[in-house]
Order: structure tokens, then C-alpha cells, then sequence
């Protein structure tokens, strides 16, 4: 498996939105993404401790052709 393959298949999710204010909450999640731009393919997704969202997430990586 190439390299690239693995990193297309990487979901870095954040959590605890809960505990910080919206807008500081989206400076550091722009701020994680610049730093993992040298991981072409790799992507982001928020967790916010709903049920539905950790199904979505998981359908999402359940879904990826390896």
C-alpha cells in the first residue's frame, strides 16, 4: 500500500467543542489544518458528543475503499 493511500484513509477528529467558544474553537481547528497540509488527503471532522455524529464519522471510514 502506497504512502498516499494510507494517508487518504487518516480522519484527525477533534472534540470538546463544547468547552471553548465557537469562533476560538475554528482558529484552532484553521491553525491543525494548516499544520497537517503536508498530509495531502488526510482530513478533519469535529466530534460534538452526539450519537450522530460518531455514526456519521464511522459510516465515513467504513465507506473508504482500502
Amino acid at each position: 500500500m502506497r504512502e498516499d493511500d494510507i494517508i487518504s484513509n487518516l480522519i484527525f477528529v477533534t472534540t470538546h467543542w463544547d468547552r471553548v467558544e465557537l469562533n476560538q474553537g475554528i482558529a484552532r481547528e484553521r491553525q491543525f489544518c494548516r499544520a497537517l497540509e503536508p498530509l495531502t488527503g488526510a482530513r478533519t471532522d469535529r466530534f460534538d458528543n452526539e450519537t450522530k455524529t460518531a455514526w456519521r464519522i464511522l459510516d465515513t471510514l467504513l465507506s473508504q475503499t482500502i
